[in-house]
């Protein structure tokens, strides 16, 4: 066997550990579908607050928290009547009809695709991919609208199941250690929780792949940004930022397979002023 077997024999072990038994994936609805904003464009009630809308998203597309009251001071919609609409199940289906696609929607689609793809090739037992959604924080939408999205990925891929959650991941009766994939909203709750935490710290996530948004949980850093007339749409890109990720970066790292997704960037029809559908 020469080095280039050897090679190959690496990059199939590497495969064979990303994609194998790959039987099933976590989600949480907003890596799909950009439920804040959806929020958002719901109490816009004048075509002024609509133009001011699009003007701050044309600016800052990104944003690394959620709160509106910083994000869209000039809309006056604070953080107490963000989570008093959120809460409020009978707006759950609007939010969710209203909510544009997140940009990370197609680079899923194609991560489903090459799990799919490898499990055929690397499986002599082949067990189809269930896709579990969770659609917390609106577990209220319609029967209809998730038909609707089961088929829309049962179109994309053929053999997928598609099971929905309705709860936080911390509170879910199915048991988080069967997922290979974890792809979580709110990291910092989940890692904090007293049972996940010591699963992590006894390596029981080490071999599950979790990917999570850069975002900051505490808004003591936007304000103190704020009072400096630090713009907002460049935080992305500051040093200690990015310092502040790659230090949570490295330590999960040691504790699982950890990937940072940026901040959502949401689709065109949005951020050239055109409404949703």
């Amino acid at each position: 066997m020469n080095i280039f077997d050897d090679s190959y024999d690496l990059n199939k072990e590497i495969m064979f550990e990303d994609f194998y038994e790959c039987n099933k994936i976590y989600i949480d609805i907003q890596f799909l579908k950009d439920i804040f904003l959806g929020v958002i464009l719901l109490n816009i009630n004048t075509e002024d607050k609509y133009k001011e809308f699009i003007k701050i998203v044309q600016k800052n597309p990104y944003r690394l928290i959620e709160d509106p009251s910083i994000i869209f001071p000039s809309l006056q919609f604070g953080n107490i009547q963000y989570q008093d609409f959120l809460t409020n199940k009978e707006n759950h289906t609007n939010i969710f009809k209203i909510a544009p696609m997140t940009s990370f929607m197609n680079i899923f689609l194609k991560t489903i695709k090459k799990i799919i793809y490898m499990k055929h090739r690397l499986e002599d037992n082949y067990i189809p991919l269930t896709l579990y959604i969770n659609m917390y924080p609106i577990p209220n939408v319609s029967t209809t609208i998730l038909n609707l999205l089961k088929s829309y990925f049962k179109n994309c891929f053929e053999d997928i199941k598609i099971k929905f959650l309705f709860t936080k991941l911390i509170n879910i009766k199915e048991d988080v250690f069967t997922f290979k994939q974890l792809y979580i909203y709110n990291l910092k709750e989940f890692i904090e929780h007293k049972t996940i935490s010591k699963a992590f710290t006894d390596m029981k996530f080490l071999s599950k792949r979790i990917v999570a948004p850069k975002t900051l949980y505490s808004n003591d850093a936007f304000f103190k940004l704020k009072l400096d007339n630090v713009d907002l749409s460049e935080l992305i890109n500051r040093d200690d930022i990015k310092k502040e990720f790659e230090y949570i970066s490295l330590y999960l790292n040691f504790l699982c397979k950890f990937t940072f997704i940026d901040p959502f960037n949401i689709k065109g029809e949005i951020i050239h002023g055109k409404k949703t559908r």
